[in-house]
């Protein structure tokens, strides 16, 4: 596991080098001859902490996915449900198709919320890191029913499946040498591709979401 992650980890160096990110690739190599000496002294290794890297990235994944999982079952608690979104061809620039999710199911929130104020307490999380799959998305709705939540997002658009509950196990794929090149050179960690959406604020006096308090904390890891 440990060759095939340094020989993956070179040609990110290497995509990098080519497309002029130096001192990213730099960092790279040095996380990689770090954890390498590791091996000989036993000593704690540098870490250069890139969402791109073989190593640090797959950690920074995992943690996020602990968070969002945790941030969206504890705020829904038995509310919870997951959107797979099947994509109809795999996106020449899936940083920008996060973007262009994060947006549309903000506002699908948003459209529904001045209909019907239980939709201000939705909120969204995932992380788009493999775009050749189907997107999965968590959400918490504890103000909405699931058949209520479900049929509002089928009907927007019928391609989308929503069931209970949430996905099994954690996000933690390698990601593809020129994906993970981008995401490096970006220098931004995950927020590239991760999707978070928090409930709504509000002051209007009849809703649950008001009286259970509106300033949870944000997921964080580290």
């Amino acid at each position: 596991m440990g060759l095939t992650n340094s020989a993956h980890q070179e040609k990110i160096i290497q995509h990098l080098q080519v497309d002029g990110h130096h001192h990213v690739a730099d960092r790279l190599q040095r996380c990689a001859d770090a954890l390498v000496g590791r091996h000989r002294d036993g000593g704690w290794p540098w870490r250069c902490g890139s969402a791109g890297c073989c190593w640090c990235g797959a950690r920074l994944l995992r943690r996020w996915s602990w968070g969002l999982r945790t941030w969206i079952s504890e705020t829904g608690g038995e509310n919870v449900a997951t959107i797979t979104i099947p994509l109809s061809a795999i996106p020449d620039d899936w940083l920008y198709l996060t973007l262009c999710l994060r947006r549309s199911l903000r506002d699908l929130r948003d459209r529904a919320a001045r209909q019907d104020d239980r939709w201000r307490s939705v909120m969204f999380a995932g992380l788009i890191c493999e775009p050749e799959k189907p997107v999965e998305i968590m959400v918490a709705h504890p103000a909405i029913s699931a058949i209520g939540f479900s049929s509002m997002i089928t009907k927007r658009n019928p391609l989308r499946v929503v069931r209970t509950g949430l996905p099994d196990g954690l996000v933690s794929p390698r990601l593809p040498v020129a994906d993970a090149a981008r995401l490096a050179s970006c220098r931004r960690g995950i927020e590239p591709i991760r999707i978070i959406i928090p409930r709504q604020r509000t002051s209007v006096p009849n809703v649950e979401v008001v009286a259970s308090g509106m300033d949870e904390p944000m997921p964080m890891a580290f």
